[in-house]
């Protein structure tokens, strides 16, 4: 399995210029790799808001990905299981009581949309 991730700014599900090159060379690599069995896309946001919201955007965060990989050929095998779990699987532990510019530069590794690749081997 190769993994990858992707990162948002807060409260945002736009793809960054260093999001695009990372899912440019995902594309590549699922593309030139006749063994790729699955991809999955699972999305997530940080614990700032609420966890509505935070579903809502870590569903956008995993669409936006899937809909750019396809976009870039990604049609097949492959395409693509899509999964997103709002703020429910941080990646961080940051202090409670952090004034919330340090919160939010703290928490930027929740939100990420992460992909997970698998070959037959």
């Amino acid at each position: 399995t190769n993994r990858s991730a992707v990162y948002f700014a807060f409260g945002s599900s736009a793809l960054t210029a260093k999001a695009k090159r990372v899912l440019r060379a995902v594309a590549k690599e699922i593309k030139a790799n006749p063994a790729v069995s699955s991809v999955r896309i699972a999305g997530y946001a940080d614990r700032v808001g609420s966890a509505m919201a935070n579903e809502k955007l870590s569903k956008r965060r995993a669409d936006r990905v899937r809909r750019y990989l396809m976009a870039k050929g990604v049609v097949n095998a492959q395409v693509v299981e899509t999964r997103w779990f709002g703020d429910s699987v941080p990646a961080t532990s940051c202090k409670a009581g952090l004034p919330k510019a340090e919160l939010v530069s703290c928490l930027q590794p929740d939100r990420r949309v992460e992909i997970e690749v698998d070959a037959a081997r």
